[in-house]
């Protein structure tokens, strides 16, 4: 399975104690999850530019420790996708 699209991150909301809120950043987008959720099912390989920064590379050891072929990934100088929910 190919998988190819936005990897992104996701800050979820963890605490909100008296005015003081937390976030947690946790790699998402579609596809990444898709092919994380696929984990030794089939072989995957993921098709996309990650950043070259602390939330790119947090994206990129996520797939791998996933056992998620990254040999297409190619890595760029722009800034992570984030997102903040709750």
């Amino acid at each position: 399975i190919l998988s190819c699209g936005e990897a992104l991150i996701d800050f979820v909301l963890v605490q909100d104690v008296g005015g003081s809120i937390l976030y947690h950043p946790c790699p998402g987008g579609s596809p990444y999850k898709t092919t994380v959720a696929c984990e030794g099912l089939v072989f995957l390989q993921f098709l996309l530019p990650i950043v070259k920064e602390f939330f790119g590379n947090l994206v990129l050891s996520n797939l791998e420790r996933s056992k998620v072929m990254t040999d297409w990934v190619s890595k760029i100088d722009r800034e992570t996708t984030l997102t903040f929910v709750s």
